[in-house]
């Protein structure tokens, strides 16, 4: 079990909140115009298997485009506020 808690401790990408939402909106978007391109290129080629095609390299781009952890998805860092704050002392 230890295997698989270092595999998932290494796989563990951390991006910030800002970042999530641009990431999901971005992945809906590339998406959406993969599909959309899929079904308009299966259309008019009349074939089926490039349609799906088109569909997966889609796909495949928006995996490779969101999923990594890049450095630009980590540049609003949150602020945590130290331990001064929790005394009850300043209330």
């Amino acid at each position: 079990m230890e295997i698989f808690s270092d595999i998932s401790r290494k796989l563990a990408l951390p991006i910030d909140f800002v970042s999530q939402q641009y990431t999901e909106k971005l992945s809906y978007r590339i998406i959406l115009s993969g599909t959309i391109i899929a079904c308009l290129l299966g259309y008019f080629t009349q074939s089926l298997s490039i349609g799906v095609y088109t569909f997966v390299e889609a796909y495949l781009l928006a995996i490779l485009i969101v999923v990594p952890s890049y450095p630009m998805y980590n540049k609003h860092k949150l602020k945590w506020l130290g331990n001064a704050a929790r005394t009850t002392e300043s209330l």
